[in-house]
């Protein structure tokens, strides 16, 4: 209730009503600290240090946590180190969201909104049943937009009025959930992201310029926000997880399985002199496949006392 009451649609808003939480960007990567402690190492395959797990998958993809939240039934923030069940990359603390389940009745929530620099944004989720035991959830996140930054004119080296860097994002997330008796509930999950944000690739040669650059080359006049580059610019960022999440309810409590496997796609490609001259470029790709599986046991049998084993 408080997330839908504060206006939040992305993960990024969580800092305006979790106290000590900042959520930010290292470039296109969504980097989270807790109580100042955060990293400075950000790009393809690295791991911010305050963990996230959605639906108890962690997710380690700096691009993979920029979530939508329009189907949020709850989310922890979990401050200073953790330990056994959330401990993996928390050194500053933790993130837990919990999406609702798949519901036993259609219900559904559809925004859209258009802002500056031509930015479209959707996001929306419908659930429902399939049968008596067998019910979905599909959620969709959209982003687009054309950005501040501008292209430079070689001829003119002025402004040409073309977007520097348009940007990307999209996220898909589909949960088919089903009772296999009256104690076992098995969940599927497919999730899918993308981003494209080419803005920390592009560089002006305003303060570190090489003899080697012709004048023509350069931009008129100092202004950051005037870029210049040959070829494509590009930081492409394209993840797919599956999930399978197991909960059996015995008589002492609840006992949950979690596996999941996730292939990721780096590519980037762009012009590190930040000029029209034909000297440099760049061009990198990466592939990370990463596999998890955990388990734990929720035991509420016990008199005055909660207690949760697991492992990972």
């Amino acid at each position: 209730e408080t997330v839908e009451k504060s206006g939040a649609l992305t993960l990024h808003n969580l800092q305006s009503i979790a106290p000590g939480v900042l959520i930010s960007f290292s470039g296109a990567n969504t980097q989270p600290a807790i109580r100042g402690v955060s990293t400075n190492i950000s790009g393809g395959g690295a791991e911010n240090n305050v963990a996230v797990y959605i639906d108890g998958f962690y997710e380690g993809d700096p691009n993979a946590i920029n979530v939508d939240l329009a189907n949020i039934q709850s989310i922890q923030v979990l401050k200073g180190p953790q330990g056994t069940l959330y401990g993996r990359n928390a050194t500053g603390g933790a993130i837990l969201i919990t999406t609702q389940p798949a519901s036993k009745t259609w219900t559904g929530k559809a925004e859209v909104s258009y802002a500056s620099f031509n930015e479209k944004t959707f996001n929306g989720y419908i659930s429902g049943p399939i049968s008596d035991r067998v019910r979905f959830s599909l959620t969709g996140y959209s982003r687009t937009s054309d950005n501040y930054l501008e292209k430079v004119d070689p001829t003119t080296r002025l402004p040409a009025g073309t977007p520097a860097a348009p940007s990307k994002s999209q996220s898909v997330r589909f949960k088919l959930e089903g009772e296999i008796s009256d104690d076992l509930t098995a969940t599927v999950g497919y999730n899918y992201g993308l981003v494209n944000d080419p803005r920390t690739l592009m560089f002006t040669p305003f303060q570190y310029i090489a003899a080697s650059l012709p004048p023509t080359s350069l931009p008129a006049q100092p202004n950051p926000d005037w870029k210049a580059y040959n070829g494509d610019s590009m930081y492409l960022d394209f993840v797919q997880e599956g999930t399978v999440a197991l909960a059996l309810q015995t008589g002492i409590g609840t006992l949950k399985a979690y596996g999941s496997y996730a292939h990721k796609f780096i590519k980037s490609n762009f012009d590190t002199d930040g000029s029209y001259a034909n000297r440099t470029q760049s061009v990198n790709k990466a592939r990370l496949d990463t596999y998890q599986a955990s388990v734990d046991y929720t035991i509420t049998a016990i008199k005055d006392l909660d207690l949760v084993v697991g492992a990972a």
